[in-house]
């Protein structure tokens, strides 16, 4: 979703998660349908919504409609909604949601206040109380609850969306790619595991890569060390690793450090090699 939804394709400076939505991702989803295709592996992550998928329900046919009888198509205007309406043409292709996070739709764990700072939101109320009616209306057409659902805040919320409007399987992203590759018996294979990403946090806990790969190299009886851009000051984090390595210098800026992301990298981990491999000496 991140190609077609994706908070990379927006300057900084026009980032506005009350109008960016997953439209975009929904019309991906219909063409392929055109196209013949009968299942979708759909990977969730980086994007730059915050609209539940509420982009995706409009692209696959779903309609909204409040008590004069108009549709509610937007974000902004959904409160006005009373009512959900199926698409016309019922979606029939299987669809199974790459998903490497497991928060709830809503709450204090939920999409709008866990990720949506990075996209823009500052005001978390006026998301939740949108996303909470999207809920509503999905749920009651659907016939069953789905917000609290683990991964449903994914990506936005288009983990709740997805399974809502296109009856999604959510998997665990990390483990649909670690059955591909091999990984367990490429860990079990392995003096030192190393792994990483741009910041290690308490999301990192959250079923993302760096925590799945310290998982399955605990559980092979390997050294696991974690390289990243920065790590938080958190006991579960270090807790979770062996070593934990941050490149960036604290008086650099964010934008000089990922410039010089190679140099960096090397500096550090020659810096602490000797905690990296457990020695001692």
């Amino acid at each position: 979703m991140s190609a077609a939804s994706g908070l990379a394709m927006i300057p900084e400076s026009r980032r506005n998660p009350m109008a960016s939505s997953t439209l975009g991702t929904g019309i991906l989803m219909r063409q392929a349908a055109a196209m013949g295709c009968r299942t979708l592996i759909l990977g969730l992550g980086g994007s730059a919504t915050n609209d539940g998928g509420l982009g995706v329900a409009v692209a696959l046919g779903y309609r909204f409609r409040n008590r004069d009888g108009f549709y509610v198509p937007t974000l902004e205007t959904i409160l006005e909604a009373t009512e959900m309406l199926p698409p016309e043409s019922p979606w029939r292709t299987e669809v199974i949601v790459a998903c490497d996070v497991d928060n709830p739709l809503l709450g204090p764990r939920g999409a709008t206040r866990i990720y949506g700072p990075q996209k823009g939101v500052t005001d978390f109320a006026w998301f939740e109380s949108r996303l909470g009616r999207l809920a509503d209306l999905a749920e009651a057409l659907k016939g069953r609850p789905l917000r609290d659902m683990p991964g449903a805040g994914a990506a936005g919320g288009l983990g709740f969306g997805l399974m809502a409007f296109a009856d999604a399987r959510l998997e665990s992203g990390f483990d649909l790619v670690a059955a591909c590759t091999d990984l367990a018996k490429r860990i079990a294979q392995a003096d030192l595991v190393i792994t990483g990403e741009g910041r290690l946090d308490e999301q990192t806990l959250s079923g993302k890569g760096p925590a799945g790969v310290a998982r399955i190299a605990r559980a092979a009886g390997r050294r696991v060390a974690a390289v990243a851009g920065s790590v938080a000051d958190s006991p579960a984090v270090r807790a979770a690793f062996d070593v934990t390595v941050s490149v960036k210098p604290p008086e650099m800026e964010l934008v000089e450090a990922m410039r010089r992301t190679e140099e960096l990298v090397e500096a550090a981990v020659t810096a602490h090699a000797a905690e990296i491999l457990g020695r001692t000496d």
